[in-house]
């Protein structure tokens, strides 16, 4: 059976997406920084598609070491067809008050990350007979943000995703990326109702995105639906951003 590897598993979007692609027939692998959270997820998600198999393990995603022993203990040997790089941290203010710390950390979740886990990625996958990997952006990567070693990684992903694109697509894998607009998740769940109400008059559809709308993209991306799609930034912003 197929499997996916899901990072930040436990937040908003990667639960509807972990969920969506156990729908769609995956075992999947989950990380995330919270054991518990993570065990409670798998077992949640068991209750739903108990046919599927769900597979944790908690960890930084910063440590190289964490990342190194993950494929080598848990992925080397399976059939891995799909990553979704969704784990991601939003650190500092701006560029004046942002330490180096912060902007280091943001670099080594954000981008880094995804780097190292591609790289591991793409032998196993091509091994399975290929698949496909999925990276989600930030509207922050094409049009800035307050804090700068978010916006900068993120972008940064975006040019990650298209130089793995060029190398893998020999191999029948395919490498895109989604720009997601503001989602209803736990990340803004402080927003006060005026600034729900002014996000949402940004984009011409009038409203944030639910998680699932953003877990829908990842599934087709994923899917042989998209079976000629690789190097794309989709923008799944709501109209938020015109520009691609």
């Amino acid at each position: 059976m197929a499997l996916a590897l899901i990072t930040g598993a436990t937040g908003g979007i990667g639960r509807a997406v972990s969920a969506a692609l156990a729908g769609e027939g995956f075992d999947l692998f989950i990380t995330g920084t919270s054991h518990q959270s993570l065990k409670e997820l798998a077992e949640f998600l068991h209750t739903q598609f108990p046919e599927r198999s769900f597979e944790y393990k908690a960890g930084d995603l910063s440590k190289q070491t964490f990342i190194e022993r993950l494929f080598k203990d848990h992925l080397s040997s399976t059939k891995l067809t799909a990553v979704v790089n969704n784990a991601g941290v939003s650190l500092g203010s701006d560029i004046f008050e942002t330490s180096l710390d912060d902007w280091n950390l943001s670099m080594a979740v954000n981008l880094t990350a995804p780097f190292l886990i591609t790289q591991y990625s793409l032998p196993i996958i091509k091994k399975s007979g290929g698949g496909a990997i999925v990276n989600i952006g930030s509207l922050a990567a094409v049009q800035g943000a307050k804090k700068p070693g978010y916006a900068a990684s993120k972008s940064g992903l975006i040019g990650l995703t298209k130089s793995a694109a060029l190398t893998a697509g020999k191999d029948n894998i395919r490498v895109n990326a989604i720009i997601p607009g503001a989602v209803d998740t736990e990340l803004i769940s402080d927003w006060d109702k005026e600034k729900r109400a002014a996000v949402s008059e940004q984009s011409p559809l009038k409203r944030i995105a639910k998680a699932e709308e953003i877990a829908s993209v990842v599934s087709y991306l994923l899917s042989d639906k998209a079976a000629f799609i690789t190097g794309a930034t989709i923008n799944a912003t709501g109209g938020t951003f015109l520009g691609c």
